[in-house]
């Protein structure tokens, strides 16, 4: 006996001193060694096992800091009542949960651990459970003080009783209730949001996690605080996050955060973005969303993918195929987004995104937050892939004018309709002679011309025609270089809008193109094209 009590005791002088390795050498041995089932023995044994789950512990081997504390309590468990009763081997007993609860501690399963700390408590009070399950809840963001308001009791129930699964299924019930019954007023919901309650509901979420039916209602609650204006809700995501991850194959529970996801507020998008979250939605749709879930995640990417290698990395998740698929107002926003990449509107030309787009166009004709972002979405396939397009860009153009004409008020529309039109011009002159899109352009300019954007658009669609054999089909029209001319002067301090006028006149041979030439470099003497321009008319 002399030389166990003697490892023992080395092996408790190696833990305290770290080293772990050594310390478990010397437990073990007594632990496989020691042969007598007398209460001394089992006692030896117990140190042993209860020192060795602390030094497996100390090494972050939880899981056999764990089968220490088990087959401890499973050695007493078999014992006769004689004694596993005495004093020295309940206290053993009492420890082995304490070690149980610390190593479910460690491994943030702190149902179980809390549940252990209470196994500890009730067979020896005084043995550190009750520190233990308080530093928990600490943890966990939840004061030991109740709350005093009397509508607060439900909260107050969860706090005390954090462990019991059926008290916690009761309680969230109860929560569900009152949000179906509106008896979550604005007077009660500030009650709510005053005393920071959304604490305990993700508390709950991180006891239970892998419990589906009270993560979901929890999700369901939350969210409902949320769109009712509760602001600090978002400040849980990190355990939104480990909710996406534990339940990423679980369609009910993700379309519910997506549902929440959905309604954050604009200047939190950054978070999301910090805890990629990205990648959580994407995988999302392989689930099945149902359309509004889908939607909504489409209108939440659209927020988070902003940059070219975000967007890149959104398409390995097939994000297309997916817009194509749903069709939704937000898979639309989205898509012009995508196509601010140049490798995704090389991809997007080949899966027939732009046929998609002239489904749309051809369908919607009223909703403006549908049409300029297929318009965009056009605008940045065709200027970044113009030799791709020249077969469909008598198509392009015969489904771009109907637009711009029906809206001639909506500036993105025709800047962008226009930007369109210029390229379409040098694959195919005689379509835009077709659509009659040089004299809608007089008409538009006109009732456009203190728009910058829309002007400076439309005057590179008159270059590009100039430049391509219309010339002729702009001196047709006896007041379009009129009112270029009226937005030279009106736009005079904008170099580009200058610039393309000059260009313009001076390609159509107008009678005061060199008079607004020499006006223009007057006001820009370092102008380039300018200067090119003066140059070319001195050899002439």
């Amino acid at each position: 006996m002399e030389t166990f009590v003697f490892r023992k005791e080395n092996g408790s002088q190696l833990m305290k001193s770290g080293q772990y390795n050594e310390s478990i050498d010397e437990f073990t041995y007594v632990i496989d060694n020691i042969a007598g089932r007398d209460e001394d023995c089992l006692y030896m044994i117990s140190i042993c096992l209860l020192n060795r789950s602390s030094c497996y512990l100390f090494q972050e081997n939880a899981n056999k800091s764990i089968e220490d504390a088990e087959k401890l309590i499973k050695i007493i468990n078999e014992l006769d009542s004689e004694v596993s009763n005495s004093n020295r081997i309940t206290a053993a007993l009492g420890l082995a949960y304490i070690r149980l609860g610390e190593a479910y501690e460690y491994l943030n399963d702190f149902l179980l651990s809390i549940r252990n700390y209470l196994h500890s408590i009730a067979i020896i009070p005084s043995g550190g459970g009750k520190e233990a399950i308080s530093r928990i809840k600490i943890q966990l963001g939840l004061s030991e003080e109740d709350y005093k308001d009397e509508k607060l009791k439900l909260f107050n129930d969860i706090k005390n009783k954090i462990e019991d699964e059926s008290i916690i299924t009761n309680c969230l019930s109860s929560l569900y209730q009152e949000i179906e019954d509106n008896i979550l007023d604005e007077e009660r919901l500030s009650l709510y949001i005053s005393n920071h309650v959304h604490i305990v509901l993700y508390a709950i979420i991180h006891v239970y996690l892998s419990n589906e039916i009270i993560v979901n209602i929890c999700i369901v609650i939350i969210r409902n605080y949320a769109s009712k204006g509760f602001r600090d809700i978002f400040d849980g995501l990190p355990v939104i996050k480990n909710v996406y991850e534990k339940w990423e194959k679980n369609q009910s529970i993700v379309g519910d955060l997506i549902r929440l996801l959905h309604i954050t507020p604009d200047d939190m998008y950054q978070d999301l973005i910090e805890y990629e979250f990205s990648y959580h939605i994407l995988s999302s749709f392989k689930l099945g969303l149902s359309v509004e879930e889908a939607d909504f995640a489409f209108l939440i990417l659209f927020h988070l993918l902003k940059t070219p290698s975000m967007i890149a990395e959104a398409e390995n998740y097939c994000i297309l195929d997916f817009i194509t698929k749903y069709k939704t107002k937000s898979s639309i926003i989205l898509l012009s987004r995508m196509c601010s990449v140049d490798e995704i509107c090389e991809i997007a030309y080949r899966k027939n995104i732009l046929e998609y787009t002239f489904t749309i166009l051809s369908k919607v004709t009223e909703e403006h937050m549908v049409i300029i972002p297929t318009i965009i979405t056009i605008a940045r396939i065709v200027l970044r892939l113009p030799n791709g397009i020249v077969e469909k860009s008598k198509d392009i153009v015969g489904h771009i004018m109907p637009v711009v004409l029906k809206h001639s008020r909506i500036h993105d529309i025709i800047s962008n309709g226009f930007a369109i039109l210029s390229v379409c011009t040098e694959l195919n002159p005689n379509a835009i002679i077709e659509s009659r899109a040089i004299q809608a352009s007089s008409i538009l300019l006109a009732m456009n011309i203190t728009e910058v954007r829309v002007v400076q658009s439309i005057l590179a669609f008159l270059v590009s025609c100039s430049r391509n054999g219309l010339s002729e089909n702009i001196n047709q029209l006896p007041t379009l270089l009129t009112t270029v001319l009226t937005a030279f002067s009106q736009n005079i301090s904008n170099l580009e809008i200058v610039e393309r006028s000059v260009l313009l006149v001076v390609n159509c041979s107008h009678p005061k193109s060199n008079e607004f030439l020499m006006l223009g470099m007057k006001m820009y003497p370092s102008s380039k094209p300018l200067k090119s321009i003066y140059s070319r008319l001195q050899k002439k």
